[in-house]
């Protein structure tokens, strides 16, 4: 048996109540500086607050115009971008309704009895799609050909010819005005 480097001459109730002794004093040592410990980070938390509270009191004006400026940068930005998107929608749609005007005139030309031509020609898409062309015919029954051929194109919905086309007997000036049918296209297109 190893030989103890202490003697204990106490009585073991002594002994039992020192050792307890010692386990409610380690515990009252650590009860202790948690406390100091919580009371130093409560005072480091009340002073950055103080701090933080005066720092923004400060510098809330600065911050707040330069926030304003972005602001405000980036609701004009936001209308510019709104304005080419609606630019771009308006030119998409029109893209999509645009009609090749050249695609009829080689049927229009195909119309024209011998020896009549044309001097004028425009279009119109509102308030709907038109043609308009005057010229000169040969005669009055050169003019009536003419508006029994343009009303049997597929592409025609209706043709307006005013009377005056027919009060020449002969080389009669004419204008027509052709409406154009719905999504038709002139034949062999």
């Amino acid at each position: 048996m190893p030989i103890p480097r202490e003697l204990n001459l106490l009585p073991p109730a002594r002994r039992r109540h020192l050792a307890r002794q010692l386990v409610i004093n380690a515990l009252a040592r650590l009860a202790t500086s948690m406390l100091w410990a919580l009371i130093i980070m409560t005072l480091a938390g009340v002073g950055t607050g103080a701090i933080l509270q005066v720092w923004v009191a400060l510098s809330s004006t600065t911050t707040t115009a330069l926030l304003a400026a972005r602001v405000a940068h980036y609701q004009e930005f936001r209308t510019s971008v709104a304005k080419k998107n609606q630019d771009l929608n308006f030119m998409a749609e029109l893209s999509t309704k645009r009609i090749l005007w050249s695609s009829f005139l080689a049927d229009l030309h195909s119309t024209m009895p011998p020896g009549s031509h044309i001097g004028a020609l425009g279009a119109d898409v509102s308030p709907a799609p038109q043609l308009h062309f005057s010229g000169q015919a040969v005669s009055r029954s050169a003019l009536v050909v003419l508006e029994d051929r343009l009303k049997k194109l597929p592409w025609v919905k209706m043709v307006e010819a005013p009377n005056s086309n027919l009060l020449q007997r002969s080389n009669p000036g004419f204008s027509f005005d052709v409406f154009l049918a719905g999504d038709d296209k002139p034949k062999g297109k």
